[in-house]
């Protein structure tokens, strides 16, 4: 089971955006992207009891839920950056130097450093953000050609209201000339 985080000043919510659902999960900025996906797979199980979610199955291991962040957090409709397992489990395999004094400065790294890609705060995630979520069984990939290579874009459903969803019947619909104006008595 899961260890359960206590919301303290120092801890994060996430909001996880899959179609029109979101799901908001309290984690620690340095807890490691795994055991959110774990921990976001067991919120779904509980919430979708028939294993369903926006039509698709809810898989039963985390490690087939893909996150992504936004390209833009100020203009989603730019897109989401897949947050992949290989490219944080890279660093490990980083090329080492031969012989005594032969590893580059770049591949020199601080103890910790990767544990620190595979979290929150070390991927460019932010209190309060955005993180879209899909299944792996979701296959929606367009490949776009540029020049002489081919650039795989990764689709995903993620619906967020806008300014005019949220308030298309309530005040948009009064005329200026009925709407109360509250008056001060002195």
């Amino acid at each position: 089971m899961l260890k359960t985080i206590e919301p303290t000043p120092r801890t994060w919510s996430l909001r996880f955006k899959h179609g029109r659902t979101t799901v908001l999960i309290v984690v620690d900025p340095l807890q490691s992207l795994s055991d959110i996906r774990a921990e976001l797979l067991t919120a779904l199980q509980q919430a979708s009891p028939s294993g369903k979610l926006n039509g698709h199955d809810i898989p039963q291991n985390p490690d087939e839920i893909k996150l992504g962040i936004p390209v833009n957090i100020n203009d989603l409709s730019e897109g989401y950056i897949l947050l992949e397992r290989q490219d944080l489990d890279d660093e490990d395999a980083a090329p080492k130097g031969k012989g005594k004094g032969k590893a580059s400065a770049a591949s020199v790294r601080k103890p910790g450093a990767s544990t620190l890609k595979a979290c929150p705060q070390g991927v460019g995630m932010r209190d309060g953000g955005l993180v879209a979520f899909k299944f792996a069984s979701e296959e929606d990939v367009a490949e776009t050609e540029a020049d002489d290579f081919a650039i795989v874009e990764e689709k995903w459903n993620v619906t967020v209201p806008t300014m005019e969803d949220t308030y298309e019947n309530d005040e948009a619909s009064i005329p200026d000339d009925e709407i109360e104006v509250p008056v001060l008595n002195r």
